[in-house]
């Protein structure tokens, strides 16, 4: 009957959450950060092995696209601007894809570089590592005080 006490069980948690910070090893701060640091160096070449198959794949139905909107407007016996118009915006889209496919190394990056910054601006503190983050949390779990106003 004792599991289904509140006290027993918030103090059960609190005991458990103070144990595992408590047990933690003097150089754990930043093992967030290592495990993190493996898997981006783990990853690496991922982004040129699936970027040629995608530029493959992508260019591979583009020429499938223009050949089924060619038969179609055979079909239709369209006239020559409906299919010049009609051709333009199909070379206009797939330019625009293809063009972030293939700037999609330097792109992502930079996007979710400017996601960090703005975070970080809007926050008011530096960018977190996630060793940070962390440690943040486990700041205000066992200090409510510094938890957010």
């Amino acid at each position: 009957m004792m599991l289904n006490n509140p006290f027993f069980r918030f103090a059960a948690w609190t005991v458990l959450t103070l144990s595992v910070v408590w047990a933690m090893p003097a150089g754990a701060d930043g093992i967030l950060d290592t495990v993190n640091s493996s898997v981006a160096a783990a990853t690496g070449g991922w982004m040129s092995k699936s970027l040629d198959l995608a530029k493959t794949l992508f260019f591979g139905l583009a020429g499938l696209e223009f050949a089924w909107s060619a038969i179609q407007l055979t079909l239709k016996k369209s006239e020559l601007t409906d299919i010049a118009v009609s051709t333009l915006f199909k070379v206009m889209n797939l330019a625009f894809f293809s063009m972030i496919l293939i700037k999609a190394p330097e792109w992502i990056p930079a996007i979710m570089d400017s996601f960090k910054q703005a975070g970080a601006t809007v926050g008011g503190a530096p960018i977190l590592t996630p060793s940070a983050v962390f440690s943040r949390g486990v700041d205000i779990r066992c200090h409510p005080s510094l938890g957010p106003g």
